[in-house]
């Protein structure tokens, strides 16, 4: 019976600690980032493919990077989709992600 309250203990601190990351942002004050810079950065980072895509989608997140990120969606006319994480914390990388399914979906 220890051994099951121990790991139920556990397992709810784990799941508090990787839901409870959103709470760090506060929504109320102007991310670090400008929300034109880190487009700018999404852009450069997408490449020559750029060029194809359009984006549908800019959101303020912490599911990536420790401090914040914004995090880009964009599709092409063929139905393509990437996703561009641009980090808060200018130490992070950018980071795309290719296809994969939407992630307000």
């Amino acid at each position: 019976m220890k051994h099951k309250i121990i790991l139920l203990s556990l397992l709810m601190m784990t799941v508090g600690a990787v839901f409870g990351r959103n709470i760090a942002i506060d929504l109320t004050k102007a991310p670090p980032m400008q929300l034109g810079d880190a487009y700018v950065i999404a852009v450069e980072v997408l490449g020559s493919s750029a060029k194809s895509l359009h984006c549908t989608s800019a959101r303020v997140e912490i599911a990536f990077a420790l401090h914040g990120e914004w995090m880009f969606d964009f599709y092409s006319t063929t139905g393509d989709f990437k996703q561009v994480m641009v980090p808060f914390d200018k130490t992070d990388k950018p980071r795309v992600f290719d296809g994969g399914v939407p992630a307000y979906l």
